[in-house]
């Protein structure tokens, strides 16, 4: 599950840190406040949704599952 978390989780758990990061660079500057706690909305929700559906996929299909997500070009 670890390679997983690598190659599909890691770049949702990146855009919810930078989000964070944005909300606390914000300050006064209410666009760029809003902007960054939608990113941060949208990160988390992403990941509430991607998360169970990896980990049921690992669980269904193991190394096939693992193999299918390294064989496809897209996520690199």
């Amino acid at each position: 599950m670890e390679t997983i978390v690598d190659l599909i989780l890691t770049p949702f758990r990146d855009i919810v840190d930078k989000g964070r990061t944005a909300i606390q660079n914000a300050g006064d500057t209410q666009p760029m406040l809003k902007a960054s706690q939608a990113l941060l909305k949208e990160g988390e929700r992403a990941l509430k949704k991607i998360e169970p559906l990896c980990k049921k996929h690992f669980d269904d299909y193991g190394p096939a599952f693992l193999e299918a997500v390294k064989d496809n070009g897209e996520f690199f």
